[in-house]
């Protein structure tokens, strides 16, 4: 990574802009303010040995930049294809160079406006483009259709109303019913789901989630939901960092509104501390129904 350099006119800013159509599902994710996070952060980088570490710089070796760096990501999958998008203060001329040399013949490299570079190639199995914008601080790469760069590289034309950087927000995502991840887990009310929003975003004693239903939805369909979320609760990696309790019946807020169901719940630190001792391969010092300190 390099200094930032100011954002001029025409550059993208909000990632939603970037969003390809038909898009089943999208995450936008800003990895700097979560590793930076003292009490989040810890526990992810707890979670890594030193060999993950090691990965995680030698990649970094590899692909020209830090995960962990990056300012704001995006990440969606169309049934063409996967884009991703990173905004950050990118070394431009060492990403492309990094990738060019990875790339199988035949390969395709063009040099187009305002210094945008732009790379098509196969790489392993996969079909794959890069762009970068340098000036702006856009990277851009997709599997699949190649024209799904494009649109990142465009520039923002207009701020999508819930794409602000807001101070304490983490992720922000939305599945629709045509993802089979979704249909997995909202079982018998994908039906009358249309689609799924996550929020998460930061509170003193953790993390708090806030996940909204819209679809033919009333009140009739809480105790679906609720159903749902104790079955999910019940799976090994759930139990083991103590969210039956945390995500007990009680401290799962459940509300109707406009054909939509809003549900909250927050994660104690605790529960990302266990996590990341299960990251590392060690149980929790306590998990379970009975997780204390939850």
């Amino acid at each position: 990574m390099t200094a930032a350099a100011p954002v001029r006119p025409g550059c993208l800013v909000s990632l939603r802009d970037a969003l390809p159509e038909r898009t089943t599902q999208w995450w936008i994710v800003r990895p700097r303010r979560i590793f930076s996070h003292p009490r989040l952060g810890a526990s992810l980088i707890h979670s890594v040995d030193h060999l993950a570490e090691r990965a995680l710089v030698e990649r970094a070796g590899r692909v020209g930049y830090d995960v962990r760096a990056v300012e704001r990501g995006l990440y969606a999958i169309t049934p063409g294809g996967e884009l991703a998008v990173g905004l950050g203060a990118f070394d431009a001329a060492r990403i492309i160079e990094l990738l060019w040399e990875r790339l199988l013949p035949p390969r395709r490299r063009v040099e187009g406006r305002r210094g945008v570079t732009r790379v098509e190639g196969r790489l392993g199995r996969a079909e794959v483009t890069a762009a970068v914008d340098a000036s702006c601080g856009v990277a851009a790469w997709s599997e699949g259709d190649a024209r799904l760069v494009d649109r990142a590289l465009a520039g923002s034309h207009h701020r999508v109303e819930g794409d602000d950087d807001t101070p304490d927000e983490l992720v922000r995502g939305q599945i629709t019913r045509d993802d089979r991840h979704a249909s997995e887990a909202l079982g018998p009310l994908t039906t009358r789901t249309r689609r799924v929003e996550v929020v998460a975003s930061l509170v003193d004693d953790g993390v708090a989630l806030r996940i909204t239903l819209r679809g033919e939805l009333s009140s009739a369909d809480e105790g679906a939901l609720r159903a749902r979320v104790r079955l999910a609760t019940q799976s090994p990696l759930l139990r083991a960092i103590g969210a039956t309790t945390w995500a007990a019946d009680h401290r799962v807020e459940v509300h109707a509104r406009d054909q939509a169901l809003d549900l909250s719940l927050q994660v104690p630190w605790a529960g990302f501390e266990a996590l990341s001792e299960l990251l590392r391969g060690r149980a929790p010092a306590s998990s379970g129904q009975d997780a204390q300190g939850f």
